[in-house]
């Protein structure tokens, strides 16, 4: 059998990955967008609502993201009234696609940063400063 050669469609090679993202770590400048007429969020999803466009991947969203917020922050609403577990699931997925767990953070290629300073890279918060500085001796 001769040697498998090299393709360039396929797509698990090792090659170039795609540049980080730097996100503000106050989120997006600004207030936050009105909730769309229509959405009939109680309390606790508007708080939500306020929260989540606070996060540092609210930097990142566009009109095609508001569909999938608003039904976080109703999920929210419904999760308080009925505690049915299904509700949780769905509410997972979404602040998966939206990019508010540290997982879909490194997947997006979405760091967190306060100047030129990185607080989260690759899901995991990164001290500032050399990190020889925070080592000691133990034992």
């Amino acid at each position: 059998m001769s040697p498998r050669k090299d393709n360039p469609v396929r797509r698990n090679q090792p090659g170039e990955r795609l540049p980080w993202v730097d996100l503000p770590v106050g989120g997006p400048a600004g207030s936050p967008p009105r909730v769309p007429a229509g959405s009939k969020l109680l309390a606790p999803g508007k708080a939500l609502w306020k929260s989540i466009w606070s996060t540092p991947a609210a930097s990142q969203w566009g009109e095609s993201e508001i569909p999938q917020a608003v039904l976080l922050c109703q999920l929210h609403d419904e999760w308080n009234q009925k505690r049915d577990k299904a509700v949780l699931t769905e509410a997972r997925h979404l602040r998966t696609a939206l990019g508010l767990t540290a997982k879909s953070r490194n997947e997006l290629r979405w760091r967190i940063v306060d100047g030129d300073t990185v607080l989260e890279q690759n899901g995991k918060d990164t001290p500032a400063g050399d990190a020889r500085a925070r080592l000691r001796v133990v034992g």
